[in-house]
């Protein structure tokens, strides 16, 4: 719409203004207005439902909306758009995909019992949300200036079934997605039934998409009835009820918030593990709903035969992969990559093809005890040069006493000193750089048959990386009892 008709009062307050301020251009202000009128009605024809009526001139016989019931209606309008999208997303889920997959003969495609599982609550969440969608186009269709749309919002979201609905389907996302992961490696003609689906669906959204819908929905009525008490005054008939919608609506919210979270979250590492998987040639069937990625790391790997090798370690919570590096013509070095720390979670710029993968519970990192021996060695060394410079000088003082001609021993001294010195630096350099951190960490499998040594591009990514391996191990022991990683 080219010109609301809160836009319209709003600039009729200016020409008012105008008119006060300037007197002799009434006229041509009155033809302003009388144009901008004309305006209006085009925009609004022959519409009865503003609590007022137009005459054949145009000109309003009733009480027009206000700017702010103007304002309460397009944020009910709103309310209508995004209601009606939503509920031809769940109408998809069913005739698209449930309906379809529960036909006798759709057992050649995915498990009967996995369908209920990715369905699970789904009907009753639709047939509530159609109900719900007739009342607000009725109430949009009925619009007037006294209007209440807080009574349907009570009825609708302090029902405890609705509640019991959303937290039930919540807390059964994660089984609902790994249901859709278990048909997909059980059955290929599962996963072009997927393909074909998003293809002739109208927005091209896939299962997942689709799935993540109801999660994320009821925060959604938080945000519409917040807009509509900003723009319904204290006085409004309509204010207690949005009030205490606004109230149950919050409850609500809470009440699935953890859960929502959860499911938010498993969604985003869903993702993440299928952008890995796209990217690296030769792996599958990563995806786990408790793994989570971690971090990736660009390293040399240490080969008996053939010198050092590119490689990639890609590290989740319950796995580490390793995979060949090529990068693409042109592309820059990125040492790491943290799941926070780009737009893509990984580096795109290089090509992966997948080594080989082990379980987290399987590998160890090889700590180097003789290099603390080392260090205590070497500053007892260095400890003792300075001792014996000490002592030179001593004897350099000495020499200066003796009378008789003793040139060979002042150089001898002299010789000694420079020596000592060119010795002791050495060590002191050495000191130094073993205050850092190696950039080398050698990985082995708890049976040993295995090792790998791998050649980090600096101290911190390589104490960053073994920090990360270590807390995940640790967690992954606490939380072995709960389930048991696949691979």
């Amino acid at each position: 719409m080219v010109r609301t008709l809160a836009q319209f009062s709003i600039a009729l307050e200016e020409m008012n203004e105008n008119v006060e301020n300037t007197g002799d251009e009434v006229g041509g202000d009155a033809s302003e207005m009388e144009e901008s009128a004309d305006n209006v009605v085009e925009h609004y024809p022959n519409n009865n439902n503003n609590g007022g009526n137009l005459n054949g001139n145009g000109v309003c016989t009733g009480s027009p909306l206000s700017i702010g019931e103007d304002m309460r209606k397009h944020v009910m309008m709103t309310l209508l758009d995004t209601e009606q999208s939503y509920v031809e997303s769940l109408r998809t889920l069913i005739q698209s995909y449930m309906r379809p997959l529960k036909q006798p003969d759709s057992g050649s495609i995915v498990d009967p019992l996995l369908v209920d599982e990715m369905f699970y609550q789904i009907p009753e969440i639709l047939e509530h949300h159609e109900h719900f969608l007739d009342q607000v186009s009725d109430c949009v269709n009925q619009w007037h200036d006294r209007q209440t749309v807080g009574h349907l919002l009570i009825q609708s979201f302090s029902k405890e079934d609705l509640a019991n609905m959303y937290s039930a389907y919540i807390d059964n996302f994660l089984n609902a997605r790994d249901a859709v992961r278990i048909a997909k490696e059980a059955k290929p003609a599962f996963h072009k039934f997927l393909e074909q689906n998003m293809r002739e669906n109208k927005e091209k959204q896939a299962l997942g998409d689709l799935m993540i819908k109801p999660v994320q929905r009821i925060p959604r009525y938080e945000l519409i009835v917040k807009d509509l008490l900003k723009h319904t005054p204290e006085d409004h008939p309509d204010h207690p009820y949005l009030l205490d919608a606004q109230r149950d609506i919050k409850r609500l919210a809470e009440k699935i918030n953890k859960g929502r979270r959860s499911a938010e979250e498993a969604e985003r590492e869903a993702r993440v593990i299928q952008e890995i998987e796209a990217h690296i040639e030769g792996v599958e069937n990563i995806l786990n709903p408790q793994r989570k990625f971690l971090r990736q790391e660009i390293v040399m790997e240490a080969k008996n035969v053939g010198g050092k090798k590119d490689r990639s370690l890609f590290l989740f919570s319950d796995l580490i992969i390793c995979t060949t590096l090529k990068r693409k013509s042109g592309s820059l070095r990125r040492s790491s990559m943290s799941l926070y720390s780009a737009a893509s979670v990984i580096d795109t710029s290089s090509k992966y093809k997948f080594l080989w993968k082990l379980p987290l519970e399987d590998v160890e990192v090889v700590k180097n005890s003789a290099q603390t021996t080392n260090r205590e060695s070497l500053q007892k060394t260095i400890s003792r040069l300075d001792e014996d410079l000490g002592t030179l000088g001593q004897l350099g003082k000495l020499s200066d006493t003796i009378s008789f001609p003793h040139q060979a021993l002042d150089e001898a001294i002299k010789d000694l000193t420079a020596s000592i010195h060119r010795e002791l630096s050495e060590k002191q350099s050495l000191a130094f750089s073993m205050t850092f951190l190696p950039t080398k960490l050698e990985l082995t499998t708890s049976s040993a048959e295995s090792s790998f040594v791998f050649e980090f591009s600096s101290p911190d990514a390589r104490s960053n990386f073994e920090q990360a391996f270590e807390e995940a191990k640790k967690k992954l022991a606490m939380n072995k009892d709960q389930w048991d990683p696949e691979f």
